[in-house]
C-alpha cells in the first residue's frame, strides 16, 4: 500500500560567508513522490570489521583522509553510499562521521558522472 503526497516545501538559500547576501527561495513540490505506507525500522550498527580506506580504490581519495580505516558508521554504510544511487538517509550523533559518509557519496557522484554538480543541504 502507497501513499501520494501533496506537500509542497519551501527552501531558501543565503550566503553564510557574505553579510548581507541576497536570499534566494525556491519551492518544491512533492506531489510525484511515492512513499511506502510501511515503516521502516532503523538499523542497527552491525560488528563489523572497520573497512580500511583502501576500498575507495583510488590513492588521490586515500591521501584526503589522515586515518586508515572507516569507523563502525562509516563502514556499514561504505556499500550504498560508494557503489550505488540509493538514497540513504543517514542520522547519528555529532563527531560520528556524517561528513565523511556524505563525502563517499559524493565521491561516487564525482566517478559515475563527471560532469554533474553537487548540491550539499546541511540542516542546523
Amino acid at each position: 500500500m502507497v501513499k501520494i503526497l501533496h506537500f509542497v516545501y519551501f527552501s531558501a538559500y543565503i550566503n553564510a560567508h557574505i553579510c548581507m547576501s541576497e536570499c534566494y527561495s525556491k519551492s518544491i513540490c512533492i506531489s510525484s513522490y511515492i512513499m511506502c505506507a510501511v515503516n521502516v525500522a532503523c538499523l542497527e550498527l552491525l560488528d563489523l570489521q572497520p573497512l580500511p580506506i583502501s576500498a575507495l580504490n583510488d590513492s588521490r581519495l586515500q591521501s584526503l583522509y589522515n586515518f586508515t580505516h572507516f569507523n563502525p558508521i562509516q563502514t556499514q554504510i561504505f556499500h550504498p553510499l560508494y557503489h550505488t544511487d540509493c538514497n540513504v538517509l543517514l542520522g547519528a550523533p555529532t563527531g560520528s562521521g556524517k561528513t565523511v559518509a556524505a563525502e563517499l557519496a559524493i565521491f561516487r557522484i564525482f566517478r559515475e558522472y563527471p560532469n554533474t554538480k553537487v548540491t550539499w543541504i546541511i540542516f542546523y
